[in-house]
């Protein structure tokens, strides 16, 4: 289990917002939008 006092602290502070600060290819991110837009949001893990 992680401990969020193990996190760097620059993780927290980097860690995007919103799905425009995201870097990542554009049509997993509008695939995203849509997703959200529609309310039809599976259950997914990121990694990376």
């Amino acid at each position: 289990m992680c401990l969020l006092s193990e996190i760097p602290i620059w993780r927290i502070k980097y860690l995007p917002k919103t799905l425009n600060e995201v870097c990542g290819r554009e049509p997993i991110k509008e695939r995203l939008r849509e997703a959200i837009n529609h309310g039809n949001f599976p259950h997914l893990i990121f990694v990376g």
